[in-house]
């Protein structure tokens, strides 16, 4: 249900609805360890800025926090009241986020203490993500809203309204200066932070369950519902549209045959690594537009 990877490392991390983590060997794909501990669905997963700990969200309604090395599970933060959507490592590694449907926390791994919520969200959150400098996150609700947070206090900064449904997944681009969002309306937006103004839509006519942005911010990949393809689309700015003399032709730039699930990926000119329901994990490489 979610992969992560070590940056620049030699192990892929998989969350299993069979409860368990799985570490894996990224160039031999064998499994090298596996993590047991949860006793619900394994939701997300995020690594340590120093590559040694883990943290682990589930849908029996805890987090934890395991040694990479050992194997062994350190702490657990019990008590969320729902299940754990969304985890993340803050930026020094000495704090971890957590987002439930109802509530997003900042836990203090030292005290073993919630050290900030965010202020009340007035929907329930089916999506969330992080900045690249942990300052910032992104929510999306059933509420149809897209909200922009400060982690450090807790405080809504943004709203961005457009959506007519709920918001199944958002990202921020590397610079956050970007935001994408997919909904149950069946469209995908790209909103600019500065102005809380949609600069790029798209209706790929099924909901999208995961989004992503390229490293540089021009690309995102989706993973569209019911159908077998990653695409890639290039992000063009109204401006570019407005003084554009050709006809906007809204095709991907690029298709991966695999299995829908939630992406992971950083920059769209290396390695990327695909979860799917089919009890597999694959990596996807772009050369020179040729994907294998």
């Amino acid at each position: 249900d979610s992969i992560n990877a070590e940056y620049g490392g030699s192990k892929i991390f998989s969350g299993s609805d069979d409860t368990t983590i799985g570490v894996w060997d990224i160039n031999d794909g064998y499994r090298l360890k596996t993590l047991t501990g949860h006793s619900g669905f394994v939701k997300s997963i995020g690594i340590s800025p120093d590559g040694s700990k883990l943290v682990s969200g589930s849908a029996d309604e805890t987090t934890r926090v395991w040694n990479i090395e050992t194997g062994e599970c350190e702490k657990t933060f019990a008590g969320q009241g729902s299940e754990v959507k969304y985890v993340a490592f803050l930026p020094k590694g000495t704090r971890v986020i957590t987002c439930s449907p109802d509530a997003v926390r900042v836990w203090s791994l030292k005290r073993d203490e919630v050290k900030t919520v965010f202020d009340e969200d007035n929907g329930y959150i089916d999506s969330f993500s992080l900045s690249r400098d942990g300052a910032k996150a992104v929510s999306g609700s059933m509420d149809t809203m897209v909200r922009l947070w400060d982690t450090k206090s807790g405080k809504c900064e943004k709203t961005f309204e457009g959506h007519f449904d709920s918001v199944c997944s958002v990202a921020l681009s590397n610079d956050g200066t970007k935001i994408a969002s997919a909904s149950l309306d069946l469209t995908l937006k790209v909103w600019e932070v500065s102005n809380s103004e949609c600069v790029w839509s798209l209706s790929p006519g099924v909901p999208v369950w995961s989004v992503q942005f390229s490293f540089d911010g021009f690309q995102m990949a989706i993973s569209p519902n019911e159908t077998s393809l990653v695409q890639v689309w290039r992000i063009e700015s109204k401006e570019s549209k407005e003084n554009s003399n050709e006809p906007q032709k809204f095709q991907p730039l690029l298709l991966w045959q695999t299995v829908p699930s939630r992406l992971s990926c950083r920059d769209l000119s290396v390695q990327r690594v695909k979860g799917g329901s089919e009890e597999m994990i694959k990596i996807l490489v772009q050369r020179g537009g040729n994907v294998s």
